[in-house]
């Protein structure tokens, strides 16, 4: 997946997590909810550890400094993603409102 990809999936579980729809059913959009809450937690995941397992490190090892990338472990993203993939502060708080957004209506179900 390159990085326009990846964003489009963020949006696609965003747009989900706004899915209210009921039937006679009941609530038939939290299946949608559920889903993508389940996917944007394996996406945000995976897009941290992008942003934050290939940033360069330095090491200095009697007076000599070294700089490498660290292994690249993620198999689904383009080479070009792998190393240039960042989880943005706009996207963070996008994918943080969501949750909190999720959590605090399931808090209203429960309230005692």
């Amino acid at each position: 997946m390159d990085q326009q990809q990846i964003i489009q999936v963020f949006e696609a579980f965003l747009l989900a997590l706004q899915d209210y729809n009921t039937d006679r059913r009941g609530d038939v959009g939290s299946w949608s909810r559920i889903a993508a809450m389940t996917g944007l937690e394996d996406l945000t995941s995976i897009a941290l550890k992008s942003t934050f397992d290939h940033k360069s490190v330095a090491i200095e090892k009697d007076g000599i400094s070294t700089a490498f990338r660290e292994k690249d472990n993620l198999g689904c993203l383009d080479s070009d993603v792998k190393h240039g993939f960042v989880f943005d502060k706009k996207l963070c708080v996008r994918v943080i409102g969501a949750f909190l957004k999720q959590v605090s209506s399931l808090s209203v179900l429960f309230a005692v």
